[in-house]
Formats: structure tokens, sequence, C-alpha cells
């Protein structure tokens, strides 16, 4: 009989290992909605046909746990999809409805939802919507959406609010998600080297996760030599701690010829080691069981990565 227990508990164990679905600890690139920012989303002509599933997929912390994989999520709001508004003050009201739909969802779960904050760096109540989220919410971090919020390197109002922004998450000691390409042409090494060096305040130290690898998502040749680039620059300063997360760098059904093949991204993902790398799925993109047997089949990496990479988290 004892041997018989034994043979279980191995199977068992090799199991949850190779498949993952059992041994995710951290799904870091979840977003949640408002109804109300939903409904704003659907009636913009450009993004009018990707919400098609009913509204509690997208709205409901329930809904969303019941389709999660992971043991804890990064449960991301949106509040910057509000790209217009008639005004400040109603653009103000719409960001706060936003803080307290994701208050809720983790206050629900303390245990399983970890809240991060969006918010478009270049408002001017950025910075109090960020000081509220962490004094009073109490919420893990904030996501930066630089194409979204349409940021430039070169303007130098940009400059001097994420200055002011990164003065901030770093003293508080504040984990930050970058969505790093703007909404032009993309970064280069350059821009990078410039954000580091000229954006992020030296005094202090700073918590930083590229998304998508630092891509837009679906990475091409030039996106390898940027997340390098993050690498080493990152590597290179004391006072930066950088992690990359695997969010939206597959898709099953998408063919390009200027896309990475799947030995190349293998390579990329090798190269930057699993202690800098974060599992996301970017539901509701996909959801945590999809995308992680989409990047199990196409990357090629071992057992023990897979094991690192999949209980790593911050």
């Amino acid at each position: 009989m004892a041997w018989i227990c034994k043979v279980f508990f191995c199977f068992l164990f090799l199991y949850t290992t190779v498949s993952g679905q059992q041994r995710l600890q951290t799904d870091h690139h979840v977003h949640i909605f408002s109804e109300d920012l939903l409904k704003y989303i659907k009636s913009q002509r450009l993004l009018s046909n990707s919400f098609n599933k009913e509204e509690a997929y997208y709205t409901d912390i329930d809904t969303i746990l019941k389709y999660s994989a992971a043991e804890k999520l990064w449960l991301i709001s949106t509040g910057y999809a509000y790209a217009t508004s008639p005004g400040l003050k109603t653009e103000l009201k719409l960001q706060l409805l936003e803080h307290q739909h994701l208050h809720k969802a983790a206050v629900k779960y303390p245990n399983r939802v970890e809240p991060f904050y969006s918010v478009n760096p270049l408002k001017p109540y950025a910075l109090r919507l960020v000081r509220r989220a962490h004094k009073y919410l109490a919420f893990k971090g904030i996501k930066l959406h630089f194409q979204s919020s349409q940021l430039e390197f070169q303007n130098q109002g940009h400059v001097r609010r994420l200055q002011e922004l990164f003065s901030y998450t770093g003293k508080c000691n504040i984990p930050v998600i970058l969505h790093f390409q703007n909404h032009k042409n993309g970064i280069n090494t350059a821009d990078i080297d410039f954000f580091f060096n000229s954006i992020l305040p030296r005094e202090y130290k700073h918590q930083l996760i590229f998304a998508h690898l630092g891509s837009a998502g679906w990475l091409k040749q030039k996106d390898v030599e940027n997340a390098k680039f993050i690498k080493l620059i990152a590597d290179d300063h004391p006072n930066i701690e950088i992690k990359f997360d695997l969010s939206a760098i597959l898709h099953p059904n998408l063919n390009n010829i200027e896309l990475l093949t799947n030995k190349e991204l293998s390579d990329l993902i090798k190269s930057i080691g699993p202690k800098q790398l974060l599992f996301g799925s970017d539901y509701p993109l996909y959801t945590s069981k999809e995308y992680l047997k989409t990047i199990q089949g196409t990357l090629s990496l071992n057992r023990r990565r897979w094991k690192k990479l999949l209980r790593n988290t911050w």
C-alpha cells in the first residue's frame, strides 16, 4: 500500500509541474473594467468589436476569478482608456469610479487580488490619484500605458510629469507596470537610455515591470534588441529592479513574416532568465489557462525553467 501512495504522489507532482496549470502562482496581467468604462469603450469605433462576451466577463471579479488558473491576480483597472471627456472635473469623477470598482474587487478577495491602478501620467490629477491609491486604498501598484497616453520623451512637459510621478513611486516603493511603447514608431535604445538616465530619479529605488517583454505585444526583431538593452541598462543600475511580463507576446492565430520565430522568442526568454520573468495572460484577451497552454506549447523551455517562471512573483 505504501508504494502505491508513493507512486501516486510522484505522479501528482510531475503532472502539476509539467502542466503548470495547478502550479501557477500569479497571473501578473489581468484587466477589470467598471460597467461605465465598458460602456464607454464599446461606444468607441475602433474598440467596439473587442468586447463581445457577456458584461460580467470584463467587469465582475467572481467571473474573472472563475476563468483564472492562478492563485493570485495582479488586477489592473484601465482608467486611462477614457481618452476623451467633457472636462477635467467629469474626467476625475470617472477615474474615482474606477478606483472604487477596483477597490471593491480587492476587498472582496484580499488573499487573491493585488490591485494596480492605471493612470495617464500626463493628466494634471495623475499624482493625486496615485497618492490616493497608495495612501488610502492600499493598492499594490500602478500601471502606465505610454501608447494610450501618447507620451513623448522629446516633450519636456511630458518628461517633467514622469519625473514627478516616478519620484513618488520610487520614494514609496510602489511597483510600476509599464506599457513602454509610444503611439508612433515605437521605442529605440536611445529612448531607453533617456528613460533610465534622465527620467528615473537616481536618489530612489524603482521597481519596474515591462509588459509584453517591453514591446507593444507580438514581438518583432527590433523588440529583441530593445528587451536586451532594457535588461543590460537596468542591471547596471543598483537602484533599479526590473521584470518583464510575458503577456500578449504570442497569438495562436497570428501569422506575420515580420514576427519572431518560436526559436527566436524562446532564445530571448532564455537570455533574460526566469528570475526576471513574470507570467501574465492579458485577460480578457486570453484566460490564464488558454495563454499558459499557448506559451507552453510554443516556447522551448525545460521543466526547471517553467517551474521557476510560474512560481515567480514580486
